[in-house]
């Protein structure tokens, strides 16, 4: 059943009727929240395992992963709250998970339950330790190169002279 209410002042609708008050369903703004997960479970795997190109490759891959995942999903949930009549566009997916959400919200302003701020804290609080994690691996990496290529040379450096003898 659809209802129109009338908006509170300040919303971005004001002295006219809001979208569609229908509560829209947040279990895709929740998954798109969850995004940075991907980025952050690759990161982790990288640096449990010490895998040297798992490593190298956790911010690329995180960093694009949660991009496209995220992206997928915005895409998604914009259409349906333009079926719905909100105001809202993919392309703020473009900026990452956080930046749509906190848009997301912001357009809604009146009608956006506190969950809508919690969805985008969490967004932001994944994002900011999946790049943590994704450090970490990417050092380890570099640190595990670092200490191979100093093996390999003072490992030379030490059979050079004893095979002059």
């Amino acid at each position: 059943m659809s209802h129109r209410c009338q908006a509170p002042f300040g919303n971005g609708y004001p002295g006219r009727e809001m979208p569609s008050c229908r509560r829209t369903s947040p279990s895709v703004a929740w998954a798109i929240a969850c995004t940075p997960l991907i980025g952050l479970g690759f990161a982790i795997t990288a640096e449990t395992t010490g895998s040297l190109v798992l490593g190298l490759l956790s911010a690329p891959v995180s960093v694009m992963g949660v991009w496209l995942a995220s992206l997928l999903l915005v895409v998604v949930d914009a259409r349906r709250l333009v079926a719905l009549g909100w105001s809202s566009h993919w392309a703020f997916g473009l900026f990452g998970p956080w930046i749509y959400l906190l848009i997301r919200v912001l357009c809604r302003l009146g009608a956006t339950p506190r969950v809508g701020w919690v969805q985008f804290a969490v967004a932001l609080l994944l994002t900011f330790t999946m790049g943590i994690a994704t450090q970490r691996a990417f050092e380890s990496a570099i640190q595990t190169i670092n200490n191979h290529h100093h093996v390999h040379v003072t490992g030379e450096q030490k059979k050079l002279p004893a095979s002059e003898h």
